[in-house]
């Protein structure tokens, strides 16, 4: 059986960034268990999986585009001082803060300016080449609705 489309697939991966560093890991821990073909996660990770087998490795590059996207100026966020709590209202203090949907969003204070503080909702990875190790633990048919 090969990852296709709609099938549950298990893989173990390690990802690391264009200095070498492992960002993350899931060998030491319970692998990564998504829908193929179901955005579930990064389009280049999904796009090499594809075809892969049970027990198969791979090494592969996915380039910003199909990874976390460029780093956009749009998600920089200019907002008044006293609407960031306290405790984070310090260059590299992560925040989180409810997106237009009410969904929570995750960024960190990128400038003080005095009466307001510069909050980057880019993701963190966004704008890097990754460089992943997979390797393929198990597929299964999807569960029946």
């Amino acid at each position: 059986m090969n990852v296709s489309e709609g099938k549950s697939v298990t893989v173990h991966y390690v990802l690391k960034l264009e200095n070498g560093r492992v960002y993350e890991s899931t060998l030491e821990e319970d692998p990564l268990v998504y829908t193929h073909g179901q955005g579930e996660i990064i389009k280049g990770m999904e796009k090499e999986l594809t075809g892969m087998s049970i027990g198969q490795q791979k090494t592969f590059i996915v380039e910003p585009e199909e990874g976390y996207g460029e780093v956009t100026l749009d998600a920089l966020l200019e907002v008044p001082r006293e609407h960031v709590p306290m405790e984070a209202r310090m260059v590299g203090e992560k925040i989180t803060a409810v997106g237009p949907k009410g969904q929570k969003v995750e960024g960190f204070v990128y400038e003080d300016k005095r009466k307001t503080l510069v909050i980057d909702f880019n993701h963190p990875l966004a704008g890097m080449t990754l460089y992943f190790e997979v390797s393929v633990v198990d597929i299964q048919e999807p569960e029946p609705a």
